[in-house]
């Protein structure tokens, strides 16, 4: 058994007159005890079977409770009444313990198997090895689990080892971790022009960081995840385990006692392992117990509260104490009739007293009062009863405590004898109070004799302390950090409780210090913070430690929990200054967590006010004035923090990123340099300084950084995602695509790893491919507001609106607050045909960033399509002034200008947008072609030449650089362009045109013939269509009419354009200028097409004048 609780002893002794009364003979005689014989008599049953059979012999009451357990445990586990999981409520000493054990004792008559878990259990993975332990001493392994255990602390420990990291509470995302997130983000398209990545980006780099270290240091991509997410990993493995050892049972009864304390930490695992649905399903005859003060909680549980069994313990019946008391030899009415009264039917406290067998009520002590000499009663050698009390200070006892304690006057054996006593469980050499017991023993100490009691703490101190700073010492050697090592920790926790113990009111303030780096490592850690801070104070009688303990229990486990406790934190009074600046940097860093920016500034301002030269402050704040894209203000901070610590590598490569961001790239490449000359095996500034070649050019200069971040961690999925965002950039999409295929298999969780491969497929026109990888990242980014932004956008392309809308909506519903979702959404209704609806989302969207320029170019575009072309203008004028290093408005606005007619202010704007973003495809296409329309071939073909090398796939690059090839007379160069863009993209008319075109410039009437047809029906399925596509269908189909000379068609549908009004008509000037370069259909008169063309012409002067 792995130890024992405050109930764990309700039942009377065997009526001989051994003080056994607080133990089950079970435990009295020590079945589990260390160096036990097993001696067998002749004749005799086994030693456990004994045991079992006095248990029941001496066992009182709750007969109901034994009962149900019981039949259950007859049961066939198919039957539709076998119950699998139990929950045992009850007050402190109603003797919920000693049935659960009662239980364990049934079930091992039975047959069954059966593992104890108490108060020493904080979490999934400490439960997993509780049971483990307890089933190997009873000759049963979980052989498969014990090797993932054992891997999982060897490898965490390579892992934490790493020094790229701040000191315990200051870890946050380092520069590459964000420098990697907000690239991720913004080179999957996620970032939705928001520069910044102030939404988003701050949560994946805080996960990166962590994910670099592990892998960094663990090589193997299975061992990695187990360390990253060892819940996740073994729970499957252990339930394997466990499933096997279950076929070769009647049942395995799996008991978790002292609920109250264990069940914070482990409740959502357990609920998540007996309802079979997170990690595999458990066999039927594994029963689950639960024993403890506190309930289920409802939130956890949902509707599998009525798959539980509830007992609840009372206090015994005046029968059932009086049945107790008789087993005693206390049967006078008056006595029995007194400590029904003093006890409350209490199974403990009446057992207590009736140890004594008093056989008047005057010699019926209070139970508070006269506790500990029944404790001692049998013990009449004093310095065994000091033993004894001394002992019971540390929560656990073995060899070297009992020495130091006891000294000089210690009795000449070793502390083996304290398993004899009725109060104490032995386990492997370490000794357990019952926790009444030692409760009553510690109240008499610290009243009796306080000079002692101190002296004795201090002792307990010292020794602790001894050992916390050798195995620093180890440590830093190994360049671990301290408190991700459990033996560090626990020396640590013992100090500071025998600390508090000793002088509460000196030590409280370091006790809170420490729950700083407790809380930073999240609440699982600071719980157990808080759960050894409440049994301090409760034993020192500390109201102060126990109010503290109380404030730092985390309510929730999520940040904002851990920041109303780092709020009660930075008032603690007597807190030191360092401290109190490291619990703003830590609460800084939680609210970065949730996007809350502003808070995080607070917090950072006030840690650096409180001490300027705290680097971490510096450093947190630098990091939040990057996420909000003060780049310039960072580097204050960074340079600050530089000139603390010259050499600390995670401030360089944060300055690298900053000094990238203002385009300081050289400074950048200096900064990542240095870093990766302190940390040479640091992978993440390799990728940092990566991404700073690929800004400026030196693709070759990137790819060796990335291929060397690889090459360290050649099963890390962000090296190789990093190297594939690289690669597609420059478009090496083959090379990309196998980074992409290797990230994903290495993290198939990672959603931005889906987003990447989906874009490359896009770009090589493997649509099934983009069709089959959806639906996983929908699954992965679920919850994710740019997952589900992405994926509307890719369904968008598909031409799948109904389901871009239902992402669209998703996004809203996570953030309403986010502009570029209504912006993707009004797009959307926009090319459904619902411009209303459009233009309601754009106007919410422009609320919302009123000094988005990407978004008043959007309200721009939609203004323009609803025909009202001077607030369209206008709002692409605002655009330009807001942000004149965009190109996206300029390239709107000089379109604009061209469909108005007005060639030269058009070439001015493309002028410009190609000037800031010289690879954008789109301007060099309406550059380029603009440039045809004024005559100047040659210069159309350098912009399209230059289009189609950056974008090889671009449809519409090849369509215009066909059209160029033709103007030019290269007729086969402009077959094979638009034969290659049929190719990529085979639904828009336009291609079929410009073949047509093409052939019957050739003089091949024949072939163009049929290429008209083509493109008629396509330019038809157009005008079926809503939004702007019906009028470019109309449009597109009066210019296949004119060269068919189909005159009555074609005036139809430039009647059916000026029925749409100024939006239909804007095209006028366009058809004019396609009209200048057709033919007349061979064998037709010529001026049929002049006259149709003129008469647009003028309708295009009236309602646009280019003038």
């Amino acid at each position: 058994m792995t130890g024992s609780s405050e109930e764990d002893r309700c039942c009377p002794d065997s009526g001989d007159g051994t003080p056994g009364g607080l133990v089950t003979v079970w435990e009295a005689i020590g079945a589990d005890r260390e160096g036990a014989v097993s001696m067998a008599g002749r004749g005799s049953v086994g030693r456990r079977e004994r045991l079992r059979r006095r248990q029941g012999e001496h066992f009182v009451g709750r007969h109901g409770e034994l009962a149900v357990f019981e039949a259950n445990l007859r049961r066939d586990p198919g039957a539709d009444d076998y119950e699998f999981v139990f929950h045992v409520r009850g007050q402190a000493g109603v003797g919920k313990s000693t049935l659960v054990r009662r239980w364990r004792g049934q079930a091992e008559e039975q047959g069954a198997l059966c593992a104890l878990l108490t108060d020493e259990v904080v979490g999934p993975v400490a439960g997993m090895t509780a049971i483990a332990r307890d089933l190997k001493r009873q000759g049963t392994e979980l052989r498969e689990f014990d090797k993932r255990l054992e891997t999982y602390w060897q490898r965490r420990r390579e892992a934490e080892s790493t020094s790229l990291v701040g000191p315990e509470g200051e870890g946050g995302p380092s520069a590459p971790a964000s420098l990697a997130a907000r690239g991720v983000l913004a080179g999957a398209g996620l970032l939705l022009g928001d520069p910044t990545g102030t939404v988003g980006a701050d949560q994946l780099a805080r996960g990166l960081d962590w994910a670099r270290a592990v892998r960094t240091r663990v090589k193997d991509r299975r061992d990695a995840q187990l360390v990253l997410d060892p819940v996740g990993e073994l729970t499957p493995v252990f339930i394997e385990d466990l499933t096997e050892v279950a076929r070769d049972r009647r049942s395995v009864v799996v008991i978790l006692d002292v609920w109250e304390r264990i069940g914070p930490g482990v409740e959502e695992w357990v609920h998540d392992v007996v309802a079979g649905e997170r990690y595999g399903e458990l066999p039927l005859n594994v029963i689950a117990v639960m024993a403890g003060q506190s309930a289920l909680t409802p939130g956890v549980w949902g509707e599998m509260v009525r798959e539980v069994v509830q007992v609840s313990l009372e206090p015994f019946t005046d029968a059932e104490a009086t049945e107790l008391l008789a087993r005693h030899g206390v049967v006078e009415e008056s006595v029995v009739a007194t400590i029904l009264r003093l006890t409350g039917g209490l199974p403990v406290l009446v057992d207590m007293l009736a140890q004594a067998r008093p056989t008047d009520p005057g010699q019926v002590g209070d139970p508070a009062e006269t506790a500990v000499e029944r404790f001692l009663a049998g013990q009449r050698d004093p310095a065994r009863r000091e033993a004894i009390l001394a002992c019971a200070l540390p929560t656990e006892i073995d060899e070297d405590l009992y020495q130091l304690l006891l000294a000089d006057a210690r009795p000449e054996e070793g502390c083996g004898w304290l398993g004899t006593l009725p109060f104490v469980t032995a386990d492997a050499g370490r000794y357990r109070y019952h926790q009444l017991v030692r409760e009553q023993m510690l109240r008499l100490h610290r009243t009796r004799s306080p000079r002692r009691w101190r002296d004795l703490h201090t002792r307990l101190v010292d020794h602790h302390a001894r050992e916390r700073e050798a195995l620093e010492v180890h440590l830093i050697t190994l360049g671990a950090r301290q408190w991700g090592d459990d033996r560090w920790r626990a020396h640590r926790t013992a100090e500071i409780h025998h600390l508090l113990c000793a002088d509460p009111d000196r030590v409280l303030p370091e006790a809170l210090a420490d729950a700083i780096p407790a809380c930073a490592r999240g609440s699982e850690s600071l719980s157990a913070w808080a759960t050894a801070l409440h049994r301090a104070g409760s034993e020192s009688g500390h109201r102060a430690t126990l109010d503290w303990a109380t404030r730092l229990t985390p309510r929730t486990e999520d940040a904002e929990g851990r920041i109303a406790i780092l709020g009660h934190l930075i008032t603690a009074p007597g807190l030191p200054v360092r401290e109190r600046a490291r619990a703003h940097t830590l609460r800084g860093r939680q609210y970065v967590g949730i996007a809350d920016h502003t808070a995080a500034r607070m917090d950072f301002d006030r840690a650096i006010a409180l001490d300027p030269d705290y680097i971490w402050a510096r450093v947190a704040r630098g990091e939040s004035r990057q996420a909000l894209g003060d780049h310039a203000g960072a580097l204050t901070d960074f340079d600050h923090a530089l000139d603390l610590e010259p050499d600390n590598a995670l401030a360089l490569a944060d300055r690298g990123e900053s000094r990238q961001a203002l385009g300081e790239h050289v400074l950048a490449l200096a900064d990542f340099g240095r870093a990766l000359d302190l940390e040479p095996g640091y992978a993440g500034a390799y990728i940092g300084r990566g991404r700073t070649h690929d800004a400026l050019g030196n693709h070759d200069a990137a790819m060796v950084d990335f291929d060397r971040a690889v090459e360290l961690n050649p099963e890390d999925a962000w090296s190789h995602l990093s190297r594939g965002l690289s690669r597609k950039t420059f478009g090496d999409h083959a090379a990309a695509l196998a980074d992409f295929d290797r990230g994903i298999e290495l993290d198939p969780e990672a959603p931005w790893g889906y987003a990447h491969r989906i874009q490359v497929h896009q770009a090589l026109g493997k649509h099934a491919a983009v069709l089959a990888d959806l639906p996983r990242l929908t699954e992965l980014g679920s919850d994710i507001a740019l997952i589900r932004g992405f994926c509307g956008l890719m369904r968008e392309t598909l031409g799948d609106y109904a389901a871009a809308m239902a992402d669209f909506d998703r996004v809203i519903e996570i953030d309403p607050c986010d502009a570029r979702a209504y912006d993707n959404r009004s797009r959307l209704y926009q090319q459904m045909g619902d411009e209303a609806a459009a233009l309601i989302d754009i106007e919410r969207a422009v609320e919302l960033a009123p000094d988005n320029s990407w978004i008043l170019a959007r309200r721009g575009d939609l203004r323009w399509a609803m025909g009202d072309h001077a607030e369209a203008m206008a709002d692409l004028d605002r655009a330009i002034a807001f942000d004149p290093r965009s190109a996206w408005p300029w390239l709107a606005r000089g379109k604009n200008h061209q469909l108005m007619g007005k060639c030269g202010a058009a070439l001015t704007d493309f002028d410009h947008a190609v000037r800031l973003d010289p690879d954008n495809v789109w301007g060099l296409i309406m550059r380029g072609q603009l440039r045809g329309v004024l005559g100047d071939h040659r210069g159309a073909m350098v912009d399209l030449n230059h289009a189609v090398a950056v974008d090889p796939n671009s449809d519409q690059a090849l369509v215009a650089r066909g059209r160029t090839h033709r103007a030019l007379g290269n007729h086969n160069a402009a077959l094979a362009d638009l034969r290659r863009a049929i190719e990529i993209n085979p639904e828009n008319g336009d291609k079929y045109y410009e073949i047509a075109l093409t052939h019957r410039v050739m003089g091949q009437e024949g072939e163009a013939r049929q290429w008209w047809a083509r493109a008629m029906s396509e330019f038809s399925k157009w005008v079926e269509r809503a939004g702007m596509e019906k009028y470019l269908g109309r449009a597109g189909s009066v210019l296949v009419h004119c060269a068919c000379s189909r005159w009555d068609e074609a005036e139809e549908e430039i009647d059916a354009l000026c029925g749409a009004g100024a939006k239909g008509m804007i095209f006028f000037h366009t058809m004019v200028e396609e009209l200048d370069s057709l033919p007349p259909e061979p064998g037709t008169d010529a001026r049929r097409l002049e006259d149709f063309r003129e008469r647009l012409r003028a309708r295009a002067e009236e309602h646009f004048p280019t003038g």
